[in-house]
């Protein structure tokens, strides 16, 4: 009996100091990706890309998306571990105002009101939370609290200083300058809004703001179109969409879109751990196209992908997908 107590107590010292070793090499982790930009990336891809999330000048060229990395979690967003949902990222629009700024957007806890917001001036900033801004976008007005500036949805994206996002509670499309916080809206005729198509397992992203080299874009659904979704090409003044393009992809079979080069690509669920790219759509040519690429991914369902105008890798044009889902940051190169 003492000997197995003496053994049962080595193993359990042997497993603390294990766990222990564990942490401060995750510690030592944190403290190098805080200093060091090129933290995560493999060797190969250090002395090709200045920085993972520099939006620089793209090419597409005709080239395809054919394979994704592995994510790494970043940071935990500012709210906490209750605050599952939201978008983050940098602005997209190529030669924007703030080519240094990040911002992150946690959805409330009902996953659908996305009332406040942070800007960071730095990526060292957004990981130590320091010199932050943050901004409400509710009011309270007499005795009630208003929502209507508020965003519905992880659908949310910066363009060139303004936020983009589908206002609560409407089919409107929201556009808010972070810098003066003037507000314009415009709905769209037609679109279903409320929870009606928005993606598989994931509730309220009736619109999805995606930026490229191309320009600003929103996908969504139509009532008379009975949830298939329909791309849209924007005005980032105001909010028009010159050009549309109606796609044979029901919405709620895919997890999420994004947009590259005029492409829109879409995922659909295979596991807890496992996205598979399987649609893309190319607004240049009005081609539709099956895919079979695998996605790994942290979170269960990603809940906000949007693409980072990043370096040329090979000759091919090297987005960044982010997505802020089960409190982490995930960024996944490609």
């Amino acid at each position: 009996m003492v000997w197995t107590l003496e053994t049962f107590d080595q193993n359990g010292v042997l497993a603390t100091r294990r766990e222990l070793a564990s942490v401060r090499k995750q510690l030592a982790e944190c403290e190098e990706a805080a200093g060091n930009p090129n933290f995560g990336l493999p060797s190969a891809m250090i002395t090709k890309i200045h920085f993972p999330f520099y939006s620089i000048t793209g090419t597409c060229d005709n080239k395809k998306l054919v394979n994704v990395s592995k994510p790494f979690i970043v940071k935990l967003n500012w709210r906490g571990f209750n605050y599952k949902y939201g978008a983050w990222g940098k602005d997209f629009a190529i030669g924007n105002k703030h080519p240094d700024m990040f911002w992150v957007a946690p959805l409330n806890t009902d996953e659908r009101r996305m009332e406040t917001y942070r800007l960071y001036n730095t990526y060292t900033d957004m990981l130590l939370y320091k010199n932050q801004i943050e901004k409400s976008l509710s009011e309270y007005v007499g005795l009630t609290w208003n929502y209507a500036n508020c965003g519905q949805g992880s659908g949310i994206i910066l363009y060139n200083g303004s936020l983009y996002y589908n206002c609560y509670n409407t089919r409107n499309l929201c556009k808010l300058d972070v810098v003066s916080h003037k507000l314009n809206r415009r709905p769209v005729e037609g679109a279903a809004f409320n929870n009606w198509f928005s993606y598989g397992g994931v509730n309220w992203q009736d619109f999805d703001f995606s930026g490229d080299e191309n320009g600003l874009w929103v996908a969504y659904a139509t009532e008379t179109r009975k949830g298939n979704v329909t791309i849209g090409k924007l005005d980032p003044d105001t909010l028009h969409i010159n050009e549309k393009w109606d796609t044979s992809l029901f919405r709620p079979n895919a997890t999420n879109t994004f947009m590259i080069c005029g492409v829109l690509y879409a995922l659909k669920r295979v596991s807890a751990h496992v996205e598979k790219i399987f649609y893309s759509f190319d607004t240049n040519t009005g081609k539709e196209e099956t895919l079979d690429i695998t996605v790994e991914k942290l979170a269960d369902t990603p809940q906000s992908l949007s693409e980072l105008i990043s370096n040329v890798l090979q000759g091919i044009t090297l987005p960044t997908l982010s997505t802020l889902g089960d409190n982490m940051k995930i960024v996944i190169l490609f």
